[in-house]
């Protein structure tokens, strides 16, 4: 079988989905560890048995639901390939908002940031991409997880892009593990893109349904992650000497919930709730 006969071969066997020439396209480059261009000028390059094989596995596993950043093991984000596994939540394009917010805030209002907190950092990616993209300013970054198994694929990713010298990963529930430490006075900026979900979602969701119920069902209204952090930041705000930004990855439906249980938690907070692409009302910012 050629490249060609295997594209036209799974875009076929993938034609029920909405991208079914560009997913055969992923799923073949990844099975052959090429890129997407290569097979485009390699059409009547002929596949070996084993490599075919392997094509036909990945297909069948994408057929049943699970994503092809799940098959492949592979998912882009903010411009850098990430390592990820069954142990981590697939990075979604839209929580690329929350990262232009944190540089635009950063520039914005000339913050020189002490500390950057990522908490439920699952594959590493936004801190990874946050270290990456503000060296040598002095900031110690810090990714948080309840899961070791997660940790251990950030690990990977931050030595993969070479930052793993400049984030400390720490096994913790949220933020408790950070309050037994010494972390540097001044500004500190928290990322939060916690389990948001309810499991009448996931139940909706196909694909999602093959990731870590861990990383996604926060409780009857999504919230319940949220109002444990806030509580553990609202107890311990003396922890924090200096301003502190929070950067919480939300659900378009949870808009109103989510700013009035900040109103409860922060009266004196100044909040704000910024759209993605699409519009939805995905990212809300907390400045203490």
């Amino acid at each position: 079988m050629t490249i060609n006969q295997a594209l036209i071969f799974a875009e076929k066997k993938l034609e029920n989905f909405a991208r079914a020439a560009e997913e055969a396209e992923i799923l073949l480059a990844a099975a052959l560890h090429k890129n997407r261009e290569y097979l485009l000028a390699h059409p009547d390059e002929k596949i070996s048995f084993w490599r075919n094989l392997y094509f036909r596995k990945m297909i069948n596993k994408r057929t049943k639901g699970y994503s092809s950043a799940a098959v492949t093991g592979h998912k882009w984000f903010y411009d850098l390939d990430y390592i990820v596994n069954n142990h981590v939540l697939i990075p979604r394009p839209e929580t690329e908002l929350m990262i232009d917010e944190i540089l635009r805030s950063i520039k914005k209002e000339e913050l020189r940031i002490k500390n950057l907190i990522d908490i439920g950092t699952g594959c590493g990616c936004i801190i990874v991409v946050l270290a990456k993209k503000l060296p040598l300013l002095g900031i110690n970054f810090y990714g948080l997880d309840i899961s070791r198994q997660a940790l251990s694929v950030a690990r990977r990713n931050a030595q993969k892009h070479k930052v793993e010298k400049d984030i400390k990963f720490i096994k913790s529930d949220l933020l408790r593990e950070i309050f037994k430490r010494k972390i540097s006075p001044g500004p500190t900026i928290i990322t939060a893109n916690l389990p948001y979900l309810t499991a009448e979602q996931i139940a909706a969701s196909p694909s999602i349904k093959k990731e870590p119920r861990l990383a996604l069902i926060g409780g009857r209204d999504g919230l319940d992650c949220y109002r444990r952090l806030f509580s553990q930041i609202k107890n311990h705000r003396q922890f924090f000497k200096g301003e502190l930004l929070i950067f919480c990855e939300i659900d378009e439906a949870q808009k109103s919930a989510i700013e009035k249980l900040i109103k409860e938690e922060f009266p004196r907070a100044r909040q704000e709730i910024k759209k993605d692409l699409g519009g939805a009302e995905r990212l809300a910012i907390i400045k203490l």
